[in-house]
């Protein structure tokens, strides 16, 4: 079960989440400069939504090019997760009681796929892109979960560099975002009333129990469990004296979370297993990424890949992290980085470019 933790402590601003799944799912990375004409759908209609981005961009991709590997299953990329060189971090997560806006009356359409790129490229800060998330005017369209067969269910966070967080939820094909500083975990079902509301009595026995009294925290691999644990953690964690250590903590945080790899349910199949796990500096727009399967961190740096000028003979960046091989014994090849991998990008096109 994924699980997101903001950490905003101090003024030193960091986000992680896991990304979990049954399988390993195709993941790249890609950097966007800011000047991009974008498209909401693959196919555009009168009511695609179109945008010129503002800021530029580091997100992790799950899935491939469709054109490639042409398949039922094949939808093309999708973005999970990412940060904006303001430092606004979205994260897409899944949540099973999610009914997104679908009525083709709503004026703006977009495919949820594109969502969170679309959110990345347009607002600075959490307030900005919940003020229009809040106005209900797009049509979300519903996406199979790149690389899967499973039919997407999400709710979505966001983090940005001035202590802001919300979670955003799809209620009754309502779009509905929770704002407050105070909202920095999120797992994925239930809502967040539900599982603030689960949290009490472990917050209230924390504060008048000695540690003899105390009941232990859920040790499990339910999100609610992951929500409790997280949010426990957060807690205790002294405000972070340098970035490194908002880093480390939130990181940390994060994997108390994790699952690992090779998860069995009590049936015998296959359960979800943290895949990859992600980290955000919000105060310099750094985006690191650590693949379970493979041994380094890495990292891009997208505030020096600004000023560097990284993107003056392109616009779009991609760097392959979990690949699709069928000559390893999973089909997947997972490629060992590790530290600045801003150098190793190489130039694709934009997937979600205005055609």
């Amino acid at each position: 079960m994924c699980t997101r933790v903001y950490n905003n402590h101090s003024q030193f601003l960091s986000t992680s989440r896991n990304f979990d799944w049954p399988a390993q799912l195709p993941t790249s990375l890609f950097a966007f400069d800011k000047g991009l004409d974008k498209q909401g759908t693959k196919d555009a209609t009168n009511n695609t939504l179109k945008w010129h981005s503002k800021f530029s961009s580091v997100v992790a991709m799950i899935g491939t090019n469709s054109d490639e590997n042409a398949g039922e299953q094949n939808v093309g990329y999708g973005v999970c997760d990412g940060v904006n060189s303001a430092g606004l971090m979205v994260n897409v997560l899944w949540e099973g009681e999610a009914s997104l806006p679908n009525e083709e009356a709503l004026p703006y359409w977009i495919d949820l796929k594109r969502l969170g790129q679309y959110l990345l490229d347009m607002y600075e800060s959490v307030i900005e892109a919940t003020a229009f998330l809040e106005k209900n005017q797009l049509r979300i369209i519903q996406s199979i979960v790149p690389g899967s067969d499973k039919q997407a269910r999400p709710h979505l966070s966001l983090s940005d560099s001035k202590g802001n967080s919300a979670i955003v939820e799809f209620r009754n094909q309502r779009v509905v975002c929770y704002v407050s500083s105070n909202y920095r975990i999120m797992t994925n079902e239930p809502d967040l009333p539900t599982q603030l509301n689960l949290t009490q009595a472990w917050e209230w026995q924390d504060k008048h129990f000695s540690n003899l009294d105390k009941s232990a925290l859920l040790g499990g691999p339910s999100s609610v469990a992951h929500f409790q644990r997280a949010t426990y953690y957060l807690a205790h964690v002294r405000a972070a004296v340098n970035m490194q250590e908002s880093l480390a903590q939130s990181k940390g945080i994060a994997s108390i979370c994790a699952v690992p790899a090779g998860n069995m349910k009590a049936d015998g199949s296959l359960g979800s297993h943290t895949v990859w796990q992600t980290i955000a500096d919000h105060n310099t727009a750094t985006y690191y990424f650590a693949n379970t399967r493979a041994p380094g961190v890495v990292w891009l740096p997208l505030q020096q890949m600004i000023t560097e000028h990284k993107f003056r003979k392109h616009t779009s960046w991609k760097l392959e992290m979990i690949v699709p091989d069928p000559s390893f014994e999973d089909g997947v090849y997972n490629p060992s980085y590790s530290g600045d991998v801003s150098a190793l990008l190489k130039k694709t096109d934009d997937p979600f470019q205005l055609i």
